[in-house]
């Protein structure tokens, strides 16, 4: 299987498990059927068009109503322009108010820490919600060198901190480290390096955290912008690419 694996044949499948999520009343329960709603909604809502409120049936609604889970607006994460190409500009700013709106004015770190040098060249994303195109969230990366990526800036509108944007942030970071390193030579089945100085302020959501998508810490905890940050790190493999 081997062979045929490398010659394109077959495609191995990462490490994976089936499991059935736990019955009404025990515990655990609620998180897990959040994630199964999270695929369903990223295959029928987000990726085929589907309205929300048709793949959400009576039972989930329920649910939703009661606080036990929480349905996101409709919204669509960009990658923003590269540098020299048209757009940018606007964009980019859209990415800073979002910022600004979470580290300056309600964190009350000063202004003049947060557009720094690596904004100019680092690669943005920006969540924004739809049809409106209001901007919510954003997150930057910035290669470092040919296996290594760096993440920042991550920030999520208070509002909208419940529906796990930050999670959706982060993955998009993820595929984008991906996507570049095969565009520059990385093979598939090799590793990727990435890491974010993540801070103790909670700027996205609780499910966020770099813990939970396989980051650990390196070093020591230190201070920067007069807050103290933590050095995230993960190791990130290439998928095989059917198309290769």
């Amino acid at each position: 299987m081997s062979t045929l694996a490398q010659s394109g044949s077959t495609q191995a499948p990462p490490r994976h498990e089936i499991i059935k999520i736990p019955d009404v009343g025990e515990s655990g329960r609620d998180e897990l059927k959040q994630q199964c709603f999270d695929v369903r909604i990223a295959v029928f809502t987000q990726e085929q068009g589907f309205p929300l409120e048709i793949e959400i049936d009576d039972k989930m609604s329920t649910l939703a109503q009661s606080g036990s889970t929480q349905v996101p607006p409709r919204h669509k994460i960009i990658k923003i322009p590269d540098v020299g190409e048209s757009g940018r500009d606007e964009l980019k700013q859209q990415c800073f108010d979002v910022r600004i709106a979470v580290f300056t004015q309600e964190q009350g770190f000063p202004l003049e820490i947060e557009i720094d040098e690596a904004d100019e060249s680092a690669t943005h994303f920006l969540l924004r919600l739809v049809p409106s195109l209001k901007p919510i969230g954003t997150i930057r990366a910035t290669r470092v060198d040919d296996a290594s990526y760096k993440m920042g800036r991550l920030a999520v509108l208070k509002d909208y901190r419940k529906y796990r944007f930050g999670r959706a942030l982060i993955l998009t970071f993820h595929d984008w480290a991906i996507g570049d390193a095969r565009r520059r030579g990385a093979e598939s089945g090799s590793f990727i390096r990435l890491n974010s100085p993540y801070g103790s302020c909670m700027t996205a959501d609780s499910s966020s955290f770099p813990c939970r998508y396989g980051y650990e810490p390196e070093g020591d905890e230190f201070d920067e912008d007069g807050a103290p940050h933590q050095k995230m790190v993960a190791s990130l493999q290439i998928p095989f690419d059917p198309d290769s």
